[in-house]
């Protein structure tokens, strides 16, 4: 079965950064049984690491956890 993710209007969960621009969060819902999870996701606009270094970095982290 396929795994449907819908994305809410998220108008008023705004946020204010640095520059004082307003950037909306990306915001998943996912209904698994009878549960609905809702996860929000921000994304800094004066981040240096990239996204493949963030992943990098938290399997990194696991691995060494196991060790």
């Amino acid at each position: 079965m396929a795994a449907s993710v819908t994305m809410p209007d998220v108008g008023a969960n705004m946020t204010k950064t640095q520059g004082g621009e307003h950037t909306a969060p990306l915001t998943l819902r996912k209904r698994i049984g009878s549960t609905t999870f809702l996860v929000s996701v921000r994304f800094s606009s004066t981040s240096t690491e990239t996204l493949e270094d963030k992943i990098h970095r938290l399997i990194q982290r696991e691995v060494d956890k196991v060790a």
